[in-house]
């Protein structure tokens, strides 16, 4: 419902409960990577991905891609409803 992860993505908010309109979840993401993200009205505002070990990661949000790649340990990405890096 929140994070779907197949062949090496993961999608954000891929089926979102219609009764869940607005909250937050921070979780795991494969690879080593945690999200912390925000929704309002059904729609993302912003995702924050922290590499805890280095290393790429897809990030997939409706029409929008994120490619985090090669990443330090430690480094945040902070993306806005766009997946846009801030």
């Amino acid at each position: 419902m929140l994070l779907q992860s197949q062949n090496g993505s993961v999608e954000l908010l891929p089926a979102l409960p219609s009764v869940w309109k607005s909250g937050e979840v921070k979780g795991w993401l494969p690879g080593g990577f945690v999200v912390d993200m925000k929704w309002e009205n059904s729609q993302l505002v912003s995702a924050q991905i922290y590499s805890k070990n280095g290393g790429s990661c897809l990030v997939k949000y409706k029409e929008y891609t994120a490619e985090i790649t090669n990443s330090e340990k430690g480094k945040i990405f902070k993306l806005n409803h766009q997946l846009i890096v801030n």
